[in-house]
């Protein structure tokens, strides 16, 4: 019995670890989108159903480097439709694709470096 008592003691410490870790994580990627941020295009690469919500995948380039991220919705997303992601500068892996800002200009190509703001200009307006 006093093993059973040390397992579970290991076991809720290994549990709030890594909820710990996650929570860490993902506050630390906010942290770094509340600071100076770019705005680049994002095209969805992929969208797929998982239990209850969908994951896509969506593709952006900084600087001549292409990034894959993956984000959540509660709907499929539409493969090839573009959004703008805002991103941070100090870690461009750092993104999120923003989709209630869709791109209309299917050509458009967004600049190196990106945007410093919203480019409303380019937001499709419904």
């Amino acid at each position: 019995m006093e093993n059973n008592g040390k397992s579970i003691i290991v076991v809720l410490a290994a549990f709030f670890s890594i909820v710990y870790a996650i929570y860490y994580i993902r506050n630390e990627e906010i942290e770094l989108l509340e600071k100076p941020s770019n705005y680049t295009i994002g095209k969805i690469d992929d969208s797929y159903a998982v239990i209850g919500y969908f994951d896509y995948n969506y593709v952006y380039v900084y600087k001549n480097k292409s990034y894959t991220k993956t984000g959540s919705s509660s709907k499929k997303q539409e493969i090839n439709k573009r959004f703008l992601v805002k991103f941070s500068k100090e870690n461009p892996e750092n993104s999120e694709l923003i989709l209630t800002l869709p791109i209309c200009d299917t050509t458009l190509v967004a600049p190196q470096l990106g945007w410093k703001e919203i480019p409303k200009h380019l937001i499709c307006k419904d």
